[in-house]
């Protein structure tokens, strides 16, 4: 819990910054993939274009999955141990709607 409380003082929150590092990162390559200009490109509307696009999506999909579970499990120990660092514009990852 207290290394959960000084991550959150400062600006290290290394895990949440890496899941965006990941989103830029896969967009960038796919940018080029479909950009038609680098050596290693694909044809617009092609199938490869569309495989590239794809993976792309499943890939985008399950890093909002795992960082969603990432941050619900961070928000259930700051309520385990008395709501610290909870502030009412977050999220509430309880039941079956996100609030």
């Amino acid at each position: 819990m207290h290394k959960l409380i000084k991550q959150e003082m400062g600006h290290g929150q290394w895990k949440k910054q890496g899941f965006n590092l990941c989103c830029l990162l896969m967009l960038c390559i796919i940018s080029f993939l479909r950009g038609g200009k680098s050596p290693i490109s694909f044809d617009k509307c092609s199938t490869e274009d569309w495989i590239s696009v794809s993976v792309f999506i499943i890939l985008l999909a399950t890093i909002v999955y795992f960082a969603t579970v990432s941050l619900a499990a961070e928000q259930q120990v700051k309520i385990k141990y008395g709501r610290v660092n909870i502030v009412e514009s977050d999220l509430v990852f309880e039941g079956p709607v996100l609030k």
